[in-house]
């Protein structure tokens, strides 16, 4: 028997372009993974403690292009590494509350995010 959308919901395995409607039908619109990175609460919380240009940007981009199109002229190197591995961050702590129901504290994504970060700069010294 094939299993219907239904019963994959419900075990959270879901067809790929449903990936990133959340699980529960609470929600104003369908996340996009610019939502799902730049706008959406747990984000936003999590950009607004970053220091810098990226605590202060706008919090609505279209979709994931046209995002990295409008920062990369404004940010530096560094700041860009930065959006990248808290972005990597974000996309992590938002896949352990879907599938793992455990949800992290923005400040607690932040820290992993900036750890792994100079982590990854001490490396390449």
């Amino acid at each position: 028997m094939q299993p219907n959308h239904r019963s994959l919901h419900r075990t959270a395995i879901r067809p790929f372009h449903l990936l990133l409607r959340p699980l529960r039908g609470d929600y104003q619109h369908d996340e996009t993974v610019a939502h799902a990175l730049w706008g959406c609460p747990m984000a936003r919380n999590v950009w607004a403690m970053v220091e810098g240009k990226l605590q202060k940007r706008s919090s609505y981009a279209e979709d994931f292009y046209s995002l990295v199109k409008e920062l990369a002229p404004v940010l530096t190197k560094k700041e860009m590494e930065v959006w990248a591995v808290v972005s990597w961050a974000i996309w992590n702590a938002r896949n352990r509350y879907i599938f793992d129901r455990k949800q992290a504290h923005p400040s607690d994504t932040l820290r992993g995010a900036m750890t792994l970060l100079q982590d990854y700069q001490r490396l390449c010294q």
